[in-house]
């Protein structure tokens, strides 16, 4: 019989038992203070120490348990029709650079995986972009125009025999990266350990203020502990505080969902994306304890959308069955990352000296995520921006990027208004696994039975500004469809940028 897990990704499931990390209480001092344990934030973190820097990381649940821990574990500069994208809308500058920047953070993976023995499945492997249907040839051979254009290795001709869709046409950037991503946190974070940094889990921050009116230092303040700090790096998907920039009305949540299968014989060694009306990435994955998986992400939609995610990972399951030999579908699970309204991430201060920021990695965020975390490491201690400004969090957008924000807040405005609207009054009776959204008087409410029956009823307001959750029936889950916030039906926060609970009914 299948696994149904949806809580858990291929990732987290295989990863290596960890030593567990307590979380602060208490007082802490250090130079930096990074909020979140994903590969943006574990990076930053290690650069940091090794400049010598005492680093405090707080991570609200455990090592990559949001967007890093979801992903294909693909450290890329193919990042499907991205540069072809940025040079037609922004120019052939700002596609050289993103390239280069998935360059950098590719050597800088290297590295640190061979300074610090990081066991983390890492593999050199072609990173492949397949068209499957005639319309998507020609954004292919863009692609590699612009590809090439930025300095890449570029390869096309027909995707190879190991693939279901041999013959197509198929774009190939050689000596790439892929690697198990929940271990490869969990050995950045060793490491920082190993250089006298300091890492706590389950250490969720509830505020960002100044130590006192006019002082330099922050205080970054959890339900148990205070850090005091002169700089401080918000890593999670959106920035949780002091987002004067208005980086989340700048960008839009997007959720995939991913699923992990065992084949009837091996899965293809490569990297590839298939591009059709859907995009779907694959890859393979062996662990000793659980044998060779393939490993497939796709069915993108906004976070929250027409019908969340339900039946979202049956299509994708019914794909990999449809074009492999499979034997069990393991692992399913949901990923999501921040769309940027340009193509372009956005990195560096937020409002506040010494206030840091990087998100907006478009699905795309192993290899840019690292090159990021260098660029706020030169920034905070004097040097210059190694992006020369073209993915700034200050930079004006260009027409093309004004017609996304005003797109994804008129989404926003209307997930506000009509989720009100759709709420229905009294209440509903529901079977374990099902959630709504009810009006009692003019309060929303959520109302959630588990898959146990225990019945849950939050107030159905994000905490984060107010828009209305959604039920999400394949994870469990209360998703708020404007911002990406989630939140267990009990209302615990599982992920940013809300950093307070549903409040209980």
């Amino acid at each position: 019989m299948e696994s149904r897990d949806h809580d858990r990704s291929y990732w987290r499931d295989t990863a290596d038992v960890a030593a567990a990390l307590t979380s602060i209480e208490g007082l802490a001092d250090a130079d930096l203070t990074v909020v979140g344990g994903g590969i943006l934030g574990l990076t930053t973190a290690l650069l940091a120490a090794e400049a010598g820097l005492r680093v405090v990381v707080l991570e609200a649940r455990g090592l990559a348990s949001g967007t890093t821990g979801g992903t294909t574990g693909k450290v890329t500069a193919q990042n499907e029709t991205r540069l072809a994208t940025l040079r037609s809308s922004i120019g052939a500058d700002a596609a050289r650079r993103y390239a280069r920047a998935n360059q950098r953070g590719i050597e800088l993976f290297d590295r640190l995986t061979t300074d610090y023995g990081i066991a983390c499945d890492a593999e050199q492997v072609p990173a492949s972009l397949v068209a499957l249907t005639d319309d998507t040839v020609g954004s292919l051979e863009q692609e590699a125009a612009a590809a090439r254009e930025a300095g890449l290795e570029v390869e096309v001709g027909p995707a190879p025999d190991e693939v279901p869709f041999a013959g197509r046409p198929c774009l190939t950037v050689p000596d790439q990266r892929q690697m198990h991503a929940v271990r490869y946190c969990q050995g950045l974070a060793a490491a920082v350990l190993a250089l006298g940094g300091a890492v706590h889990e389950h250490a969720r921050v509830v505020d960002v203020v100044r130590e006192r009116k006019g002082s330099r230092r922050w205080r970054v303040l959890t339900d148990r502990a205070e850090v005091r700090s002169d700089d401080v790096v918000l890593a999670t998907r959106l920035p949780t505080h002091h987002d004067a920039k208005l980086l989340f009305g700048r960008s839009k949540p997007m959720s995939a969902v991913g699923v992990s299968a065992r084949l009837d014989g091996p899965a293809p060694r490569g990297m590839y994306l298939f591009q059709e009306q859907r995009t779907w990435s694959i890859r393979s994955s062996r662990t000793p304890r659980t044998g060779e998986h393939l490993i497939a992400v796709g069915m993108s939609e906004p976070t929250a959308g027409s019908g969340a995610l339900q039946g979202r990972t049956d299509q994708l399951a019914d794909w990999v069955r449809e074009h492999f030999a499979v034997t069990s579908v393991d692992h399913r699970w949901m990923a999501q990352d921040q769309m940027p309204s340009d193509g372009r991430p956005y990195v560096g201060p937020l409002p506040g000296e010494g206030l840091w920021t990087a998100t907006g990695f478009g699905k795309w965020g192993l290899a840019f995520g690292t090159a990021a975390a260098e660029a706020l490491v030169t920034r905070m201690q004097g040097g210059p921006d190694p992006f020369e400004g073209a993915f700034d969090t200050q930079r004006i957008e260009p027409p093309t990027g004004w017609k996304q924000i005003l797109r994804a807040n008129l989404r926003v405005g209307g997930l506000f208004v009509g989720d009100r609207l759709r709420a229905l009054p009294g209440d509903p009776e529901l079977a374990p696994g099902e959630g709504r959204l009810v009006r009692r008087g003019r309060t929303p409410v959520a109302v959630a039975r588990t898959l146990d029956g225990e019945l849950h009823t939050v107030s159905a307001t994000c905490t984060h500004l107010g828009c209305l959750v959604r039920w999400n029936a394949d994870e469990q889950t209360w998703d708020c469809g404007c911002h990406g916030s989630r939140f267990a039906p009990d209302g615990e926060v599982l992920e940013a940028p809300a950093t307070s609970p549903l409040r209980p009914l």
